[in-house]
């Protein structure tokens, strides 16, 4: 009886750090790419990035609240976002909704929601991101790593990777890319 409990101890205890995870994060999970991958979907411009799966309904909910930046600073923003990072650490965000489209061009026309972010724990930390029909996208400056997110592949919504800058593979080629991405100072 008490080797059964023992077990049953040790078991839950292993999934403890995946409950506080989702717990302390609820927009974001690790999620294993085995798990949802499809043929054609893979990065392979990226040499190692995180698998993550993004709670889009309580992101919206989130993104709805946040103030403008013609309304608040960023210092004053109330709006906080957790981001994933590449590590498996989160990095936390205050932020607030920027406009940044042309000059005239009507906001309600096209689909897409900007907005950009001091960070909390790390006051140098920056992120720029949107949400758009084609996804969550993201870019985090975090000392000298640049960090992205963006979706798994096209018309994915819900399956996101998080990696640094220096994972991306500048000897890429593809139907879209043909020469790879451009190489920083070119």
């Amino acid at each position: 009886m008490s080797t059964i409990l023992l077990l049953a101890l040790i078991a839950a205890s292993l999934h403890l750090p995946s409950l506080a995870q989702t717990r302390g994060n609820p927009l974001w999970s690790d999620i294993s790419e085995a798990l949802f991958a499809k043929e054609g979907g893979k990065k392979d411009y990226v040499q190692q990035y995180r698998t993550l799966v993004l709670d889009t309904t309580a992101l919206s909910q989130l993104l709805s609240q946040a103030q403008s930046e013609e309304a608040v600073s960023l210092r004053e923003a109330t709006s906080e976002i957790s981001l994933p990072l590449p590590d498996g650490t989160f990095a936390r965000f205050r932020f607030v909704e920027s406009a940044t489209m042309a000059p005239g061009a009507d906001p309600d026309s096209l689909p897409i929601s900007t907005y950009m972010g001091q960070g909390i724990d790390d006051i140098y930390a920056s992120v720029a991101f949107d949400l758009t029909t084609e996804g969550f996208h993201a870019m985090m400056t975090t000392g000298d790593e640049v960090v992205y997110i963006e979706p798994y592949q096209r018309e994915d919504m819900v399956h996101y990777i998080c990696f640094y800058k220096r994972d991306l593979r500048w000897d890429r080629t593809g139907p879209f890319e043909q020469q790879g991405p451009v190489k920083p100072g070119n």
